[in-house]
């Protein structure tokens, strides 16, 4: 008898998946620009709101790049596939 070995090979929608969740902090910047005039003209009394509200855009890269290792982490002990879906979950009920 020949040993069978248990390996699963990923589909098309997986591959999908894995796509479209790259795209999701990209899709937080493109949400928050059309409203950085607003903001601006909102907070035109705060000292520096002409640098601080752009600083906006830069948030989801700054979060991604400062919780990238601790995601990391997260995902070698529980599994990338939770943690993904996690993630994706709490994302779309946040935005």
């Amino acid at each position: 008898m020949g040993s069978q070995s248990n390996t699963r090979q990923a589909d098309w929608r997986q591959g999908w998946i894995l796509v479209f969740s790259g795209f999701l902090p990209v899709m937080a910047i493109i949400a928050l620009a059309p409203t950085l005039p607003t903001l601006l003209a909102h907070f035109h009394d705060v000292p520096n709101a002409r640098l601080m509200v752009p600083l906006l855009i830069t948030a989801p890269s700054a979060c991604i790049a400062l919780f990238a290792p601790g995601a990391g982490v997260i995902a070698d002990r529980f599994g990338r596939r939770r943690l993904l879906l996690c993630a994706m979950a709490l994302y779309g009920a946040g935005g």
